[in-house]
């Protein structure tokens, strides 16, 4: 079985964030990555490619993030990931300043 990767115009950004971006607003965007797409899963590999860091870098966030209590969840294999349980995140805010 073939594994195919999502495209970068697949993201919910749609862009790449570049190297120069901090890690606090990287694993908040990766957060709602996440989010945007659930249920579907996205792989490592494809973070890294969005964020512009190594796999092993977007693991290093999961990891961080899950122990802030972000509902991420992994699923191992050739067509696992990690996604967000939607239900227990908090839907974006769109205030208006009044």
């Amino acid at each position: 079985m073939l594994t195919v990767l999502a495209r970068p115009d697949q993201f919910v950004g749609a862009r790449s964030y570049g190297r120069h971006v901090n890690r606090t607003d990287r694993l908040y965007a990766l957060v709602e990555e996440l989010r945007a797409c659930a249920p579907r899963r996205r792989s490592a590999r494809e973070l890294a490619l969005l964020y512009e860091v190594s796999a092993r870098t977007i693991e290093r966030d999961i990891g961080a993030l899950q122990q802030a209590g972000v509902p991420i969840y992994a699923d191992a294999g050739r067509s696992g990931g990690y996604t967000v349980d939607k239900s227990l995140t908090l839907p974006p805010l769109n205030g208006r300043v009044l």
